[in-house]
């Protein structure tokens, strides 16, 4: 139980590692939006795609108790 509980923190600081740096990419395209820069739709379709993963991830994620708690508050259900 504590070997899955460790690996599922990993996995958890993995996926908040992950969403922050797409959280960086997704500051970087709004404000070449809002500058009016040209922008390839590739770029919109390539990060919704991976933003999509990561929620996917976070969904299949199997808590318990404060954990439970926790992963309603950060996916939003």
């Amino acid at each position: 139980m504590i070997m899955q509980i460790s690996a599922l923190r990993n996995s958890n600081r993995a996926s908040s590692a992950e969403v922050d740096n797409l959280a960086m990419k997704v500051a970087a395209l709004e404000s070449a939006v809002h500058s009016v820069t040209k922008l390839e739709e590739k770029e919109f379709i390539v990060l919704t795609e991976l933003l999509m993963l990561q929620l996917l991830k976070l969904d299949g994620v199997v808590a318990e108790g404060e954990a439970k708690v926790r992963r309603r508050v950060e996916v939003g259900a």
